[in-house]
């Protein structure tokens, strides 16, 4: 067996997938915390190999000047931690994921299952859902399932990547405008399905693993000691992150994602403060909304949607672009469209409640 480098960490289990020599990974832990890290030396049957595939090995990696604890349930993958999912990148929960490929080895170890417990809990899930019109307003609805083993109860359908979700919904988008695709946080969710009428969510419905939480089963997380010291009683928690991805075309050839910015984003509220300001004083302006764009190469801007006449569009976007400008750190640019070239404005804005400006308003948000 290869002795371990001063330093290196030496880890065993189990690889799905491959995994190679040199290849920087990144190590989650049951602490929910990631270290981005080097795989040093692959130990297979105690020799060393350039790369492993779908085998018990043991890893050394090099923890890249960082201190770091190893712990039971760690997970060692490729996939970065993902906040926002792209046309090209699609979101991951992968501690969560990882973990559970291992459900049926060991759910009966307590631990385990309180790691992976927890590893749900500090998650985001995509959900897939349909806008509707309902007596004139735009609803909301999820996808939601029966259970063969008991069609009484209807569980919403989570998935933690893009891949799960098509292992049963092929195609999800198509050419219906009014399906949206969330991200939604454990906190939200909870409070979503306790102001609804399903049983309860079920993660990965259509594998690899499926793993449900029932209403009942979410009542005591949700009111448990560590739940409440983490996260806040559910009745004081505002849902932060409200549905929040939309695939449209802006224009039809480029193919994009829109994310709505949550109210925790502090880039967010300074720049939409500013544009709402001058919104206010500037007669042109009719409505304003602000978003965040995400395009084919993964690269992000705010979108702010315009209704203003053609002729005044330039002094207004430069207008609105000087006030936004001091706030650009993170998200570094912000472009202009006019509300009358976004199509998907009115639905958009309408589902999202995010317009952040209405002229016609008596009160403005």
């Amino acid at each position: 067996m290869e002795t371990a480098k001063p330093g290196n960490l030496t880890l065993s289990g189990i690889v799905r997938g491959k995994i190679t020599k040199g290849a920087e990974v990144f190590l989650y832990t049951n602490k929910f915390v990631n270290y981005k890290v080097t795989v040093d030396t692959i130990l297979l049957n105690y020799n060393s190999v350039e790369e492993a595939e779908d085998t018990p090995v043991i890893i050394q990696i090099d923890p890249m000047g960082q201190e770091i604890i190893p712990q039971k349930y760690s997970l060692i993958t490729d996939c970065p931690p993902t906040e926002t999912p792209g046309p090209d990148a699609p979101f991951e929960s992968p501690y969560y994921k990882g973990l559970s490929f291992e459900f049926d080895k060991y759910s009966s170890d307590n631990y385990y299952f309180n790691i992976l417990l927890g590893a749900a809990i500090h998650s985001k899930f995509l959900v897939p859902g349909i806008i509707n019109n309902v007596n004139g307003e735009q609803k909301v609805g999820f996808m939601s399932m029966k259970q063969s083993d008991d069609p009484n109860i209807s569980l919403i359908g989570v998935f933690t990547d893009i891949r799960s979700l098509e292992r049963g919904v092929k195609d999800f988008f198509g050419n219906d405008k009014r399906k949206q695709l969330m991200v939604l946080s454990f906190p939200d969710l909870a409070k979503i399905l306790k102001s609804g009428n399903n049983d309860g969510f079920v993660i990965n419905p259509f594998g690899p693993v499926s793993f449900r939480i029932s209403n009942k089963h979410l009542d005591q997380i949700i009111k448990s000691e560590a739940y409440v010291k983490e996260f806040g009683k559910m009745e004081d928690q505002p849902i932060k992150t409200k549905p929040t991805v939309v695939e449209e075309k802006i224009p039809a050839d480029a193919k994009v994602m829109l994310e709505v910015p949550t109210e925790t984003n502090t880039e967010y509220l300074n720049i939409r403060d500013a544009l709402v300001k001058i919104a206010r004083s500037n007669d042109y302006i009719m409505r304003l909304g602000i978003t965040i764009k995400i395009d084919a190469n993964k690269n992000r801007s705010y979108l702010a949607i315009v209704d203003c006449a053609a002729m005044h569009m330039q002094s207004v976007y430069k207008e609105l672009f000087e006030a936004a400008k001091p706030y650009l750190t993170e998200t570094k640019s912000i472009e202009f469209i006019r509300y009358e070239d976004a199509k998907f404005a009115d639905d958009y804005f309408t589902a999202m409640g995010t317009l952040c400006y209405n002229s016609s308003d008596e009160e403005d948000v």
